[in-house]
């Protein structure tokens, strides 16, 4: 059975694929949540109508992952509307070229740098004193490129990386105030940022076929698949995991 959730939840990149799915999950479970968007505000305010579908408060903010003072007033408005915020999860995205290391303009790799990492650091930073008050936790959606080197994935996999760094740091540095961090690695999905690189042309659709074929599990992955454990990383079921990432990947890193 489930395990009933409560308090806040603020879901940075709320917006995306895989962020509605872990609104919904949360929600679903007793959580409150709050869901930033930094262009996709009618998509977030879909989702917040299914949150409150499912008998739960919720909350749409605009935020910029290049202006950490965003992701305070994010912060902030959280904790007045709710109450407290027992919850961060950073579920955003830049959508990323696919492109060589030797094709990567030096100013072009800074620029990911910063909107991914930055952006990632300012939330979790400007959220700690609210998650020591509640030994509340904290999830970052990461990559499983981090383990797995991936052609063309620089972009993508590097700020990914740091970001695993971090949630580590955050782990160890905050756990005598029972606020635990964790970080879970998607591997290649049907929906999310998979899809948008077929859309694209960035990625040949035969060429996606055939990384299908070639995964243990011989299927794409879903949306819903990594919501799923996230949730259970910020639910009491978990209460003594901390520091770990766990990749939701068909077992594409094994």
């Amino acid at each position: 059975a489930d395990v009933e959730m409560t308090g806040a939840a603020l879901v940075v990149g709320g917006s995306g694929a895989i962020g509605a799915e872990i609104c919904r999950a949360i929600a679903a479970r007793g959580m409150d949540v709050a869901i930033t968007a930094r262009s996709s505000t009618e998509v977030a305010k879909n989702v917040a109508a299914d949150v409150e579908g499912l008998g739960n408060r919720s909350l749409v903010l605009e935020v910029d992952l290049d202006k950490p003072e965003s992701l305070a007033t994010a912060v902030q408005e959280t904790v007045d509307h709710f109450g407290s915020l027992d919850t961060l999860i950073y579920a955003a995205g830049v959508f990323a070229d696919q492109m060589w290391c030797s094709t990567v303009e030096a100013e072009k790799f800074r620029a990911h740098l910063v909107s991914e990492v930055v952006g990632c650091f300012a939330s979790i930073s400007y959220a700690i004193p609210h998650l020591r008050e509640t030994a509340g936790s904290v999830v970052a959606v990461t990559s499983v490129a981090v383990r797995r080197s991936v052609r063309k994935d620089v972009l993508s996999a590097s700020p990914k990386a740091a970001i695993e760094a971090l949630i580590r740091s955050v782990a160890v540095e905050e756990g005598r105030y029972g606020l635990r961090a964790n970080a879970v690695g998607v591997g290649l999905l049907a929906d999310g940022m998979a899809q948008k690189l077929v859309d694209s042309g960035a990625v040949e659709a035969e060429a996606m076929r055939e990384t299908e074929a070639a995964l243990p599990m011989r299927r794409l992955g879903k949306a819903v698949e990594i919501a799923e454990v996230v949730s259970f990383l910020v639910s009491p079921s978990a209460s003594y995991v901390t520091g770990q990432v766990i990749d939701v990947d068909g077992g594409y890193s094994a």
